[in-house]
């Protein structure tokens, strides 16, 4: 039986197809591009630790994963099993593989490793603003589990399961999936889950915190605010997706699939990179956070600067004490912040300038 494929048919499969991957590229490009300098300046100057990593691998590996799809679109004329020709130390070794279900498989990898990633640096913000307390890590931590178990299973039955067919559309993508039984959208309802627990999360102690203390505690005003925020947006997007997936064909999924990849990691990224920003900053700030609110490491002080630092933090506004909080959970959420590379800080980016403070609480 032979299918015939009207001409106009085919030109708008083509476009729409197009249209996919450049809203997808321009995307991540643009950002990319918007944010360059701050991402220069966060890659030369942020501490080398494991969100760090992270934040690379969330920020990089996007980058194949785009070039791997649109190799794949720019190139009609490839069949699912080629004969792929490496050179190797000028040896040219025949390899007989499966070009299409190669780049699928590499970009469902991928597209894991990078969500685990963002979802870790999300993981870490609900643990600064839960007190970093070790008996509260159990609840990223769980969460964490939660992702990464489903997640690998997820992907081991979506290699096995995905069927990968030639397109019989002429000028058409080459390869698609047909069919995949809706493995990966487990993944992505899983997401949501638990994009819905953490924002709960957040908004209970953004209602806690927020409200009490923003005017005696600088940055933990920005810490909510870009919490809620962005974990909101994190949150419809997935829901968004999640619905795409359950109303498109399978064939779709990919295209869907790589957009939400790139709004996510965008929101991950853009929210560490801009505390790491605020806690940095050496300017005026709008919130009043300005060069005399960071100071440096305590580790970087002479003994004489460190006990000024240290009285810094005993100066703290006495409402802010009868709300809870005590010197000692300031300290260690400072000292965290500090472990977590988000910025050089001292306990006075918590506790505000001290000129804010009542003469009698500063001289008490």
């Amino acid at each position: 039986m032979v299918v015939l494929f009207d001409q106009a048919d085919i030109n708008t499969g083509i476009t729409l197809q197009h249209a996919n991957a450049i809203v997808a590229v321009g995307v991540w490009i643009y950002d990319f591009v918007l944010t360059f300098d701050e991402e220069v300046e966060f890659i030369l100057h942020a501490r080398w630790r494991m969100p760090k990593l992270f934040y690379l691998v969330c920020r990089y590996i996007p980058f194949a994963i785009l070039a791997i799809d649109v190799l794949r679109i720019l190139q009609p004329g490839l069949s699912i099993e080629v004969q792929h020709f490496l050179w190797v130390l000028r040896v040219k070794l025949n390899t007989k593989y499966q070009s299409c279900t190669t780049f699928f498989t590499i970009n469902a990898y991928a597209a894991g490793i990078v969500l685990s990633c963002a979802e870790s640096l999300f993981m870490q913000r609900v643990w600064v603003v839960l007190g970093h307390k070790y008996w509260r890590l159990i609840v990223p931590f769980c969460n964490f589990v939660l992702i990464s178990i489903p997640v690998v299973l997820t992907l081991t039955l979506y290699s096995s399961s995905s069927i990968v067919l030639q397109s019989p559309i002429p000028k058409i993508t080459s390869c698609y999936i047909s069919e995949e039984g809706h493995v990966i959208i487990i993944a992505y309802i899983l997401l949501v889950s638990i994009k819905t627990e953490i924002l709960g999360i957040m908004l209970y102690h953004a209602w806690k915190l927020y409200g009490e203390l923003r005017h005696e505690i600088p940055l933990v005003q920005i810490l909510i605010r870009q919490n809620v925020f962005y974990f909101t947006c994190g949150l419809f997007f997935s829901t968004l997706l999640v619905v795409i997936l359950f109303a498109v064909p399978a064939v779709y999924f990919d295209v869907a699939a790589d957009l939400q990849i790139v709004l996510h990691v965008i929101l991950a990224t853009r929210m560490h990179r801009e505390l790491w920003n605020a806690a940095t900053e050496r300017g005026a700030n709008p919130e009043g956070i300005g060069s005399d609110v960071f100071a440096s490491p305590l580790s970087d002080l002479s003994n004489s600067e460190a006990h000024a630092s240290n009285f810094e933090l005993k100066m703290v506004p006495g409402s802010v004490l009868r709300h809870g909080i005590k010197r000692h959970e300031l300290w260690n959420t400072v000292a965290h912040l500090e472990a977590s590379s988000i910025g050089n800080v001292s306990a006075a980016v918590f506790v505000g300038p001290l000129s804010n403070l009542p003469d009698l609480e500063a001289h008490s």
